[in-house]
């Protein structure tokens, strides 16, 4: 931790065996600071305190039958956590889902999204990255592969994004560009956030 001038405050390392991707970091306003990514095959969480000593930590992990790793966080109001969870199945399907704990480290719930199951247009390898919290909902962005009009065999890579209600369970989704996909379709990526523009439009 530095102050404004980049003067190291504390310097720490946390060492773990099989900590294989360290993907983010979020601080909130108490100076409570949360670590995540993967450690070996599931998805890990660290919570620091503001002087960076460990409060909790968490390492997600329900079958041998797919990996996860946690990709952003946000905090809510209430001091709970919610992270976006991207979940490798072993026989080839990608899914996205969110968890949270509360303050203290505790397990609160998990929403699994399986939108390969829902929807019929995604091909494969769908990846979320960020995780934006508004008012009272939260928006995902992230990238999926789509199934090419002509030739099932082929992907089109497009931008994805999902909104969540208030209980944040998935509201819509929105693949950006679906409904001019074509074989001259140019319009190929992925999304990486979310700004509000004003109270009614996102950018």
């Amino acid at each position: 931790k530095t102050n404004i001038n980049g003067d190291i405050i504390w310097k720490k390392q946390l060492v773990y065996n099989e900590w294989n991707a360290a993907m983010g970091i979020r601080t909130n306003k108490n100076g409570k600071i949360l670590l995540f990514g993967s450690m070996n095959n599931d998805a890990n969480v660290v919570m620091l305190d503001a002087c960076g000593d460990l409060m909790w930590c968490n390492s997600y992990h329900e079958s041998f039958d797919y990996h996860t790793m946690y990709t952003d966080a946000v905090f809510l109001d209430n001091g709970d956590v919610v992270l976006l969870m991207a979940t490798d199945y072993i026989d080839g399907r990608w899914d996205a889902g969110l968890i949270s704990f509360s303050a203290n480290g505790e397990y609160l719930w998990y929403h699994p999204f399986n939108l390969q199951q829902k929807y019929s247009f995604i091909k494969d390898l769908l990846y979320f990255w960020h995780l934006e919290k508004f008012d009272n909902f939260l928006i995902l962005s992230g990238y999926g592969y789509y199934f090419y009009p002509d030739n099932p065999n082929i992907g089109l890579l497009k931008p994805m994004f999902i909104k969540t209600d208030t209980a944040f369970n998935e509201e819509w989704l929105l693949p950006y560009g679906l409904a001019d996909i074509s074989t001259n379709d140019t319009i190929l990526g992925d999304a990486r956030g979310v700004v509000e523009y004003d109270s009614s439009v996102l950018h």
